[in-house]
């Protein structure tokens, strides 16, 4: 893409709230474009204990393999669960990688109490439509998103449930496989029960295993307020514990 055009598309992302596109109509989006986000360089994950520190490295040798990579993935819940930050941070973390990525963020007019979603598709090519019909992986945290999404789970998917709130799980197709993650008791022993977000997506990232646990860490400056800095470290023991969750309980 011709450097002039770079701020064109950008404004068009925006308005479209399309945050990180990876390919757009007949455009190819490149990191390079993006320079003001940054590279924020610090770890943040060496403030929190160091139990488990042996998984995030494992965890980053082993991701970015070679191959293709094309991961279509529906997180959702209701408001007020940090569904739309969550995917966020996801985006920002695979476009930091050098992944193509694609964000569309769905959410009711409640600020809390109402439906929330958000499709993110990651992939190592350029991404040809950013919406989701039928989903490689599901994370749901309530019982509502899980009557909706579950049925649209491909073959061979996985399904990463938080089993503080769902007791029992329905409508899942055949060939997928399924996981429970406590997610309110691990945010607690993270040190907040407002993290329970992030366990369900260090779970996500523990299972699938194409982006790290510390890398997405690594990205949380980019997608918090500056006033909010001081959750970090919180934030980023609970992407490990999740993480650690699933890796222990496969």
């Amino acid at each position: 893409m011709t450097e002039p055009l770079a701020p064109v598309v950008g404004s068009v992302l925006n308005f479209l709230s399309v945050w990180s596109l990876g390919f757009v109509s007949d455009f190819e989006l490149r990191i390079s474009d993006f320079r003001g986000l940054g590279d924020f360089g610090f770890d943040v994950v060496t403030d929190a204990p160091t139990q488990g520190k042996w998984m995030f490295d494992q965890m980053d040798q082993q991701t970015m393999g070679t191959g293709y990579l094309y991961e279509e993935m529906v997180m959702a819940g209701f408001g007020g669960q940090g569904i739309v930050l969550a995917g966020k941070l996801l985006a920002q973390t695979a476009m930091r990688a050098g992944l193509e990525v694609t964000y569309m963020p769905s959410y009711g007019a409640e600020v809390r109490g109402g439906t929330a979603n958000c499709m993110v598709i990651v992939s190592n090519r350029p991404i040809a439509c950013p919406t989701v019909g039928a989903p490689n992986a599901l994370v749901i945290c309530n019982k509502a998103s899980l009557s909706k999404f579950a049925p649209r789970l491909k073959p061979g998917g996985v399904l990463i449930f938080n089993s503080s709130l769902i007791e029992n799980v329905h409508s899942v197709p055949d060939g997928v496989e399924v996981c429970g993650v406590p997610a309110e008791e691990i945010a607690i022993e993270s040190g907040s029960p407002k993290c329970a977000n992030m366990v369900m997506l260090g779970a996500y990232l523990g299972k699938r295993g194409h982006l790290s646990p510390r890398q997405a860490a690594e990205s949380l400056p980019a997608i918090l307020a500056e006033r909010h800095h001081k959750m970090i470290p919180l934030n980023a023991e609970a992407l490990r514990r999740g993480a650690e969750f699933v890796l222990c309980h496969a």
